[in-house]
């Protein structure tokens, strides 16, 4: 039995990372990954069982974030010491940018084929639920559009995402593009709607 080797597996890593950002996971290709980690196609199934692995591998911290939001808001439905606010969503969501940029762009852009190709759609989903109790709290005798608040909440998440791919931002100016961006679409919403 082969001995495993963590330069060797860091390798594959820093390689798969780099298809994955490139090509998202449907297109990339195993031969490419081994290429970039200096090693046989076969010696990388020894490491990794297949490249849905090798993904889930790259982008895990970023993933357990993401899924830790939409998951609080399934959970603790009723609990409002949880910080549900769409304000408290927006501030986890940028958070999970600043420390995982490049996972959270694979993850929200190039999962397709992956059992995280649906993490889009259910923090939109999230975000639209969080801002429909909010307007409702703030606006009790206004009933609220459910598909006003799925429309602005795919807005948002479109938003980050344009922001967080533009390129040559400093982290400054991506900080400040967000939180400019998110205060114009939901700072006192309640009041506007």
């Amino acid at each position: 039995m082969q001995t495993l080797k963590e330069h060797v597996r860091v390798a594959i890593l820093r390689s798969a990372e780099k298809q994955f950002s490139e090509n998202g996971f449907a297109h990339a290709a195993m031969r490419d990954i081994a290429s970039g980690a200096g090693i046989t196609v076969g010696n990388l199934y020894v490491y990794f069982d297949n490249k849905e692995a090798i993904f889930s591998a790259v982008v895990e911290e970023a993933a357990d974030r993401l899924n830790q939001i939409i998951l609080t808001d399934m959970i603790f439905e009723d609990d409002e010491s949880t910080g549900k606010s769409i304000a408290a969503m927006a501030k986890a969501l940028l958070q999970v940018f600043s420390e995982h940029d490049s996972h959270f762009i694979m993850l929200l852009c190039g999962s397709d084929g992956t059992l995280y190709q649906d993490i889009r759609k259910q923090l939109c989903a999230v975000a639209a639920g969080r801002l429909e109790k909010e307007l409702h709290e703030r606006t009790p005798n206004k009933p609220c559009d459910k598909e006003f608040c799925s429309a602005l909440a795919a807005a948002a998440v479109e938003g980050i995402l344009h922001i967080a791919q533009t390129p040559g931002l400093s982290p400054e100016k991506t900080d400040k593009l967000f939180t400019d961006f998110l205060n114009i679409l939901f700072l006192n919403i309640h009041r506007r709607y």
